[in-house]
C-alpha cells in the first residue's frame, strides 16, 4: 500500500462548535482563536423565514468567515472573501447553517493564529405560514 502526497494537498482540520441560543437571548458574541489551516465551523439550528445577522472583528486580513446552508460541505450562501464582513439574511431553509471561519491559504502555510470576533444575532420570523391557516 503506498500513500502519495500530490504538492499543494491540503489537509485542513474543521473543528466543529454547536451555538445555543438563550431562550431569552437573540445574541451570541463569540471569541476563539484558531491557527494556520484550521477552520471554525459554527453550527446553529435555524428555520426558514428567520433572519441571520452576522458580523466579523478581527486584525488578520486574510481571514474570513462564510455561511452553508443545511446539508452543504462547501457550498456557501454567503463568501466573506467576495461579500465583506457582515450578513445580513433571510433564511430560505430550516436545519443546521455552518458559519465557517477560515483564513486564506497564503497565511495559513505559515501558521498564522487568528484571533476573532464573531457577533451573531438571529431574529424569529413574524410571518405567519399561510399553509397552516
Amino acid at each position: 500500500m503506498f500513500l502519495v502526497i500530490l504538492p499543494g494537498m491540503s489537509f485542513a482540520q474543521i473543528i466543529t462548535k454547536e451555538l445555543h441560543f438563550d431562550s431569552d437571548k437573540a445574541n451570541l458574541v463569540i471569541e476563539d482563536v484558531f491557527k494556520g489551516e484550521e477552520i471554525i465551523d459554527y453550527a446553529l439550528n435555524i428555520k426558514k423565514g428567520d433572519s441571520v445577522n452576522i458580523i466579523l472583528n478581527r486584525k488578520i486580513n486574510s481571514s474570513y468567515f462564510n455561511l452553508l446552508p443545511p446539508g452543504s460541505d462547501n457550498v456557501a450562501d454567503f463568501i466573506g472573501q467576495t461579500e465583506g464582513d457582515t450578513c445580513k439574511m433571510v433564511l430560505p431553509k430550516t436545519g443546521v447553517y455552518k458559519i465557517r471561519v477560515y483564513q486564506m491559504r497564503s497565511s495559513a502555510r505559515r501558521g498564522t493564529e487568528v484571533k476573532f470576533k464573531l457577533d451573531v444575532s438571529l431574529f424569529e420570523s413574524k410571518v405567519s405560514n399561510p399553509e397552516k391557516e
